[in-house]
This record gives C-alpha cells, sequence and structure tokens, in this order.
C-alpha cells in the first residue's frame, strides 16, 4: 500500500436502514462529512429507491447538489452514477456545467449506462438492450466533452449528434469535470472506460478489482491510452463499530432486511467477502487490501450514515489512518 487514498460518501436514500427523510437530512449527513474529512459526497441518480422500488422518499441527485453547493465549501459533489437513459445529453451537460460553477469547480459528473430495469418501466423510459445503452454511453461522454470544449460543437453519432452547438458558459474544471464512468462489463463498459473516462468505478471483492482493473489497464494500452491517466475508484459497503460484535450484528440485520433474496441467501463468508465490517482497525486493513489491488479511491456506503456516532468514529479512526 502506497500513496493516500481519497475517500467520498455515497448518501443514498436507497439502502435498507437507511434513515433520510428530509433535504435538512442531506444537509446534516454532507456538512458532517465535509467538518470529519471526506473528499466528495456522491448522490444516486434513481426515481426510486434500489435495489427494490418501495413509497420512500426520493430527491433529485442534481438539484440536491444546487442546493447543497452553497451549503459547503470544499466537499465535492458528484453523481454515482446517472443514467444517460434519463436525460438528453445537452441536458445533462448544461446541468452538469451549471453545478460546477454554482460549487465553485467541486462537480464529479459520474454517468453510466443504465440497469434498473424496474425504474425505467415504471416511468415509462425506453430501456433499450445492454449493447445499446452502452452505445448511447460512450456517445453521450463524446458529445458532452464537445460541448465542453468546442465553441461550436458538433457531433455525429448514431444515437445522438450536434451541429454548431452553442455550449457557454463552459465549466469551470478544464478541460471538463472529472468524468467517471461506473460499470463492470468486461467486454465493452471496461473499453469505454479505457477510451473516455477520468476514473472507473466498480465493486467486487479485492480479488474482483485486481482482475478488472487487470483487464482495463490492457485496454487502456490497446486504446493508446497510459493506464495511470484513469483513477480507480470502488465503492464499499461498511459496517463499522467499535465493537467487532457489534459491527457484525449491524451487518446481519442490513443483510437480513435486504429486499433481494439472492443478498439474503448469501453465505456470510460471500456477504463479508466484498464489504468493509467490523472495527475501525479491521476496516483499514480491509481496505488495505483494495489499495494493493489497484484502488485509488474508496467511495464508502454506509447505511447509518445519519448517526454522528459512526460518521465521526470513521473520520476519526479509518480516514486519518489512511
Amino acid at each position: 500500500m502506497s500513496g493516500k487514498v481519497d475517500f467520498g460518501l455515497l448518501v443514498s436514500f436507497t439502502f435498507p436502514l437507511t434513515e433520510i427523510h428530509s433535504f435538512k437530512d442531506y444537509v446534516e449527513i454532507v456538512t458532517n462529512a465535509e467538518e470529519l474529512g471526506f473528499d466528495a459526497a456522491f448522490f444516486n441518480d434513481h426515481f426510486v429507491p434500489f435495489p427494490s422500488p418501495e413509497p420512500t422518499k426520493v430527491f433529485d441527485c442534481w438539484t440536491l447538489m444546487s442546493a447543497l453547493a452553497p451549503l459547503t465549501y470544499k466537499i465535492r459533489l458528484g453523481t454515482m452514477v446517472s443514467s444517460i437513459g434519463y436525460r438528453h445529453p445537452s441536458v445533462l451537460a448544461k446541468i452538469g456545467t451549471t453545478i460546477d460553477h454554482v460549487s465553485n469547480g467541486r462537480l464529479i459528473f459520474g454517468i453510466g449506462a443504465g440497469w434498473y430495469i424496474e425504474e425505467y418501466y415504471m416511468h415509462g423510459i425506453t430501456y433499450p438492450k445492454a449493447g445499446e445503452r452502452i452505445e448511447q454511453l460512450k456517445e453521450a461522454v463524446e458529445y458532452i466533452k464537445n460541448l465542453w470544449t468546442q465553441d461550436k460543437a458538433h457531433y455525429v453519432g448514431k444515437h445522438f449528434k450536434i451541429e454548431d452547438a452553442i455550449h457557454e458558459p463552459k465549466p469551470l474544471q478544464k478541460p471538463w469535470p472529472p468524468i467517471w464512468i461506473g460499470g463492470k462489463g468486461e467486454k465493452k463498459t471496461l473499453r469505454v472506460v479505457a477510451q473516455h473516462a477520468d476514473a472507473s468505478n466498480f465493486g467486487g471483492s479485492p480479488e474482483d478489482v485486481k482482475r478488472l482493473n487487470g483487464i482495463l489497464d490492457n485496454y487502456c494500452i490497446e486504446y493508446g491510452r497510459k493506464p495511470q491517466e484513469i483513477q480507480r475508484t470502488s465503492g464499499l459497503l461498511m459496517h463499522v463499530s467499535k465493537n467487532e460484535e457489534r459491527a457484525i450484528k449491524k451487518a446481519r440485520a442490513y443483510k437480513n432486511k435486504h429486499p433481494r433474496n439472492e443478498v439474503k441467501m448469501k453465505s456470510w463468508e460471500e456477504y463479508a467477502s466484498d464489504r468493509l465490517i467490523g472495527t475501525p482497525e479491521q476496516c483499514v486493513e480491509k481496505i488495505s487490501e483494495y489499495l494493493d489491488a489497484g484502488m485509488q479511491y474508496c467511495v464508502l456506503i454506509v447505511p447509518d450514515m445519519y448517526d454522528y456516532t459512526t460518521l465521526s468514529l470513521i473520520g476519526d479512526e479509518i480516514l486519518s489512518l489512511l
């Protein structure tokens, strides 16, 4: 393990046992995270909770970031990640530019091909096959980069095109806000990451992350990019407590309440293999395994992040050690 790792917090309404009910809750969590040393706060882009649609309060991630930006001063704000199927690339580019200005250059632009089929169908949004969604993702990133860098943008693709399009102002961050592409599809998605991303984002066990990083490295070389140009990020679910037994109890409660049977039915060993469970020291040890696998940026998913005791424990005894 070498070098400092950056830490983000996924401020999510989407997981069992996560109690975020109002804008005030978001403000409290994000400002606490900023004070405790988190580098970024990330937000899901969904209409309903996942992994199971339920009648839970869900706020739009882009509007949230625009509202939170003036209430914070250094923590970055990002999407994890925005589905290209929900907004036309011109709309997404304009929203991103606006938030980059409102936040004084703190936006992380997370984008992906989309996957939550129930959400698409529920809201009447066309859900193309995987290959087409990945094509749309690739074109959208190329399209948005053109808008963000050209005085009169021109782009012709299979799914999107623009002709002498004006996009002003440009983002504050040059040449554009960091573009994180989420997904770990080995045949297509990682190729798009290799060609166009500033950061990858995929999870799994340390062994999974190491293998996927190797595949991404090879694609980078194939497309003429240096592998080190792409920051490697992972989202990791954390159940932490000063007491190991208490941490395991929290993890088991989360697992048992999970709305998807494939999670409930996992063995404990399988469930724990790609999660951070235990005392701060044990979590640091597991994070170190991910760092050895090539991860450079850790986005923590903490179901009880609304509890300041948990969040401050992470800030004081994990972030400060790595």
